[in-house]
């Protein structure tokens, strides 16, 4: 009966892990925070795997990973907002000023293909293609 119960519950965890896939180290940064937090989330709180995770004994495991994971969040938030504050000019302001070149550009490439008297500009590629944008 425990070997039933053996299989039955190294299958469990071996299909959750499966479900997330095998490449959570190559993802980035907070997708790999996402999907780690996802998969200890059902490691916590859906039965079959609750009873799993008991039967072979690896709550310490998963306290670990859970520990090591908020460890490295904590640190990586941490160097976020220590490279936001050394960075005088934010996001937001760079974005602001390539809109504005953006616009002034478009309102150019529109006032030149205005101007071409001939029925296809040579500008109609630059516009179709902003407006693909």
């Amino acid at each position: 009966m425990v070997a039933r119960y053996n299989w039955l519950y190294s299958f469990q965890i071996a299909l959750y892990i499966t479900l997330y896939g095998s490449g959570i180290p190559r993802l980035n940064y907070q997708a790999e925070t996402a999907t780690l937090n996802n998969l200890i989330r059902d490691w916590e709180n859906k039965p079959e795997l609750v009873y799993a995770i008991a039967f072979f004994d690896l709550s310490d495991w998963v306290n670990e990973l859970k520990d090591a994971k908020g460890q490295f969040n904590a640190k990586f938030l941490f160097r976020t907002q220590e490279y936001d504050d050394a960075n005088p000019d934010p996001i937001k302001s760079k974005r602001e000023e390539t809109n504005a070149a953006y616009y002034a550009l478009r309102d150019r490439i529109n006032a030149l293909h205005l101007l071409t008297e001939t029925p296809l500009s040579r500008y109609s590629t630059v516009i179709n293609q902003f407006n693909a944008l």
